[in-house]
């Protein structure tokens, strides 16, 4: 141990914030989207739907999943994988927004703009996690 106080002190890989944000972006996302089948009976009454309708807004949430999915692959590759991920946590924001207004036309909206939110999710995640890895295991 050094009096002088010159000791170097570890440093953070430059890698960790950037995964740290990719997860913590995906997981936002992922609450949101796992928030529609937990408020479904509330949401689905406040519209006037029995509570097994919940079935049919998850059901428009997995469509937009899929829908981006089949769509949406030149959108990464064109804003960069972490753009992506923070409009998929926006979409997902206002799409819970637009579900909570208790209208009819409007949850059904909102669960497809949630599901199309999540689609990037997972190839956004990945690609950040391959340029990552790949920067810096090449050492």
């Amino acid at each position: 141990m050094s009096i002088s106080g010159n000791e170097a002190t570890p440093r953070m890989p430059a890698w960790v914030p950037v995964l740290l944000a990719a997860f913590a972006l995906q997981v936002a996302i992922m609450v949101a989207i796992q928030a529609l089948p937990i408020a479904g009976p509330l949401l689905t009454a406040e519209a006037g739907l029995p509570s097994e309708a919940i079935g049919y807004l998850t059901g428009t949430a997995q469509l937009g999943t899929v829908l981006y999915l089949v769509v949406g692959g030149p959108i990464i590759p064109r804003f960069g994988a972490m753009r992506t991920l923070q409009a998929g946590a926006a979409a997902a924001a206002l799409a819970l927004l637009v579900v909570t207004t208790g209208i009819l036309p409007a949850l059904f909206l909102g669960a497809l703009l949630l599901g199309l939110a999540s689609g990037p999710t997972v190839p956004a995640g990945s690609r950040i996690l391959t340029a990552t890895c790949r920067r810096n295991t090449a050492r």
